[in-house]
């Protein structure tokens, strides 16, 4: 395990997100789903997500209980994110594991 991934638990469509991307530029989009990650958990009705709002997820000061949301996106990932159960506080919560051996300071 390389780190952990965490934030508020939604319904990917919710409606009590502070903007509705229905009425956001495609920038404004990502912008705000930029630390929005899916739950392959339950149900396919479910539609779970982890979100951070982007204030904090952009802010280590101010979100550093988990810190997955800060690894960068890859066409050849070095990692992948899977559901961890055994999380001592968190309970279960998404996890980053490496896909091989690697040395210190490695971007992830």
């Amino acid at each position: 395990v390389i780190a952990f991934y965490s934030g508020l638990i939604i319904y990917c469509e919710s409606s009590l997100r502070a903007l509705d991307r229905r009425e956001l530029s495609d920038e404004e989009e990502h912008f705000r789903n930029m630390y929005n990650i899916a739950l392959d958990i339950g149900e396919e009705d479910d539609n779970l997500c982890i979100d951070i709002p982007p204030d904090l997820g952009n802010d280590v000061k101010r979100y550093n209980a988990t810190l997955g949301h800060k690894v960068n996106h890859s066409f050849r990932p070095n990692s992948e994110f899977v559901l961890f159960t055994a999380h001592p506080v968190l309970g279960t919560i998404m996890a980053l594991t490496a896909l091989e051996d690697m040395p210190a300071k490695m971007e992830v």
